[in-house]
């Protein structure tokens, strides 16, 4: 990892262990899955001339806050909040009849965002940084 993924990640997980959901005082019951999820996908491909066809596509996903609740044994109990994180990636692309070559970008933005956190250990995952990249593919 570089500085800035890892000074992004401890950002990240300071300000989840501050900035956690409160939880509902009546029942104690904590939201542990999001709210909300979405993907949206489009793509468009067009002909060209002797049999070419160039496309275009794009994705975003987003995911809610969240908290997860550790309950260690004989341990109090606490709570991680995971904040909401979107995501975007898109490509262009050109495909013969045998072959195709397509540039790729993932997570646009470049957002860097913890995506969840496991027990009975908090062990923290987080989003891939930007990838840019070439898939080129020939049928045989």
């Amino acid at each position: 990892m570089n500085d800035r993924t890892e000074m992004a990640t401890e950002t990240a997980v300071l300000s989840m262990l501050h900035e956690a959901p409160q939880a509902n005082s009546a029942t104690r019951l904590f939201r542990q899955h999001p709210v909300l999820t979405w993907t949206l996908k489009c793509a468009y491909v067009w002909p060209l001339f002797d049999g070419l066809m160039p496309d275009v596509a794009a994705s975003s996903s987003y995911i809610d806050e969240q908290a997860i609740v550790f309950e260690p044994e004989g341990f109090s109990q606490f709570i991680f909040g995971i904040p909401s994180s979107a995501v975007l990636k898109v490509s262009a692309g050109l495909q013969g009849l045998r072959w195709r070559g397509q540039l790729f970008v993932d997570n646009l933005t470049d957002e860097h965002a913890v995506t969840a956190i496991s027990q009975p250990i908090p062990q923290f995952t987080i989003s891939a940084p930007r990838i840019v990249g070439l898939r080129l593919s020939y049928e045989f």
